[in-house]
């Protein structure tokens, strides 16, 4: 089991953008959000043939999801346009946890806070669930998603290379 600090200093994951809006996906937003889960399986290697609005509805939806999910979007150009996404699902080893199974960001607004707003959104979370840490996991040549991690785990202290301790 990964030990670490508590997070404490949010610094990082602090930002303030009023044309930039987190919050949870709802079913009318899976088509939009579906085009950006298919560009970050596109970036993960992984096949999109299976992804569809109808899964991301019967996973993602009901009584028991299977994952919970925010989007970002922003309103600079009146109407909202989905920027990207967080994706988590549940996990229990020796306690409560969550794996961060997605986190993308479109190409047009990275490096610009997004994806630390759907961190912070997820670190929230799990802090509301009692979740004792958050874990990812990257690709080794995604060096932007690796320098992204590593300056959270720099902040909350490096557990082991995929964890970071949330209470």
């Amino acid at each position: 089991m990964a030990t670490g600090p508590v997070i404490e200093d949010k610094t990082f994951l602090e930002f303030h953008d009023n044309d930039i809006i987190v919050r949870s996906w709802k079913v009318e937003d899976l088509p939009t959000v579906l085009v950006l889960c298919k560009k970050f399986a596109v970036t993960q290697n992984m096949p999109t043939k299976f992804m569809t609005t109808k899964k991301l509805a019967e996973d993602g939806f009901g009584e028991h999801p299977w994952f919970h999910s925010w989007l970002a979007e922003t309103t600079t150009s009146g109407e909202p346009i989905t920027i990207g996404f967080a994706m988590v699902s549940l996990s229990w080893d020796m306690c409560r946890g969550l794996v961060l199974e997605g986190l993308y960001t479109d190409e047009n607004w990275r490096k610009k806070g997004v994806a630390r707003k759907l961190v912070k959104a997820v670190a929230e979370f799990a802090l509301e669930n009692s979740c004792k840490y958050i874990k990812w996991m990257s690709l080794k040549d995604n060096d932007n998603a690796n320098s992204f991690y590593n300056k959270i785990a720099k902040l909350y202290g490096p557990v082991n290379e995929c964890y970071v301790k949330v209470t």
